[in-house]
């Protein structure tokens, strides 16, 4: 019998609290408590209360860090350093030099890194792989209220991360060869709202938008490919595909595909616990958040240059 592993949460905000819902919820591990700076906050919640963060490495076997991204490395570097599996909220890190040294000191540990892109866990999303081949353009536009979290970081790091994680996740072995991208801070000093455009070596082209000062909520993809058109909602959870029928004269038909009902975050850490019950790569590892991460910072990297923000 698989022993349970023991977890614990290292910082109680927004993401946080979703995350001891779910660990409560699930069979295959033992929550152990949570260690946040502000007492008080711990003490909103019946869980057990770590007076400090090495109290609480003692009695874990794994930990989940949801903290400003600032000090991802170190705490995670601390956790791994102890022994222990991580998982470590996105992005992974805020620079690729802390990132780098994060995945080598989990591998001399022989410890599992994964972070928390968690739509790759998003039913609708997996189930649109089953029907994108050879796409030739990828729209995806990612926009929410201005949130009461991440504030340490800009739009492009805090939401359009998610997108370009997918986008890489789609085009394994197809390289990209130019990156434009603009941007504007409206709210804050960072940047609140940017665009890029991505094309690949095979010619696709992909156009990402991400926005933190909207009035509604949305997270759409729409991938445009020979005779067909997939649109994929991952906050409604829609998938729809549009094919050309040539037996009813090239007439555009839709197809509403069926999404069985999930939860993201809990599959996510059922997912985290197996790998490490299993000796398993994540499905999102340290190495996958990189990519992700360099090609964030290489945004934000033009967008400064344009002088736009």
């Amino acid at each position: 019998m698989i022993k349970k592993n023991n977890i614990g949460v290292i910082g109680i905000g927004k993401l946080g609290k979703f995350h001891i819902d779910k660990l409560n919820k699930i069979s295959g591990c033992n929550f152990v408590g949570a260690f946040d700076l502000d007492l008080d906050l711990v003490n909103k919640y019946s869980i057990k209360n770590f007076l400090t963060i090495n109290e609480l490495f003692d009695e874990c076997d794994s930990v989940i860090i949801s903290t400003p991204t600032s000090t991802h490395y170190s705490i995670a570097k601390q956790a791994l350093n102890l022994g222990l599996n991580v998982f470590i909220e996105k992005p992974i890190t805020d620079n690729l030099i802390d990132a780098e040294d994060l995945a080598v000191i989990a591998k001399e540990n022989n410890k599992i890194i994964q972070v928390g892109h968690i739509e790759r866990f998003n039913k609708v999303f997996i189930e649109s792989l089953k029907y994108i081949k050879d796409p030739q353009f990828i729209e995806i536009h990612r926009i929410s209220p201005f949130p009461n979290r991440s504030l340490d970081i800009d739009v492009v790091m805090d939401l359009m991360i998610h997108d370009l994680d997918i986008l890489i996740s789609m085009n394994l072995n197809n390289k990209i060869i130019d990156i434009k991208a603009s941007g504007a801070s409206v709210i804050t000093d960072y940047i609140d709202l940017a665009n890029a455009r991505i094309q690949f070596e095979d010619g696709l082209v992909a156009n990402l938008t991400a926005s933190r000062i909207s009035a509604k909520q949305m997270r759409k993809i729409r991938v445009f490919q020979n005779k067909s058109y997939l649109g994929i909602d991952l906050f409604e959870k829609k998938l729809d595909l549009y094919k050309i029928n040539h037996e009813e004269n090239d007439l555009i038909e839709n197809k509403k595909i069926e999404i069985e009902d999930s939860d993201a975050l809990e599959l996510e850490l059922i997912h985290f616990i197996d790998c490490i019950n299993n000796n398993r790569k994540p499905i999102v590892s340290d190495r996958d958040a990189i990519k992700a991460l360099k090609l964030a910072l290489k945004i934000k990297e033009l967008i400064n240059e344009s002088g736009k923000i």
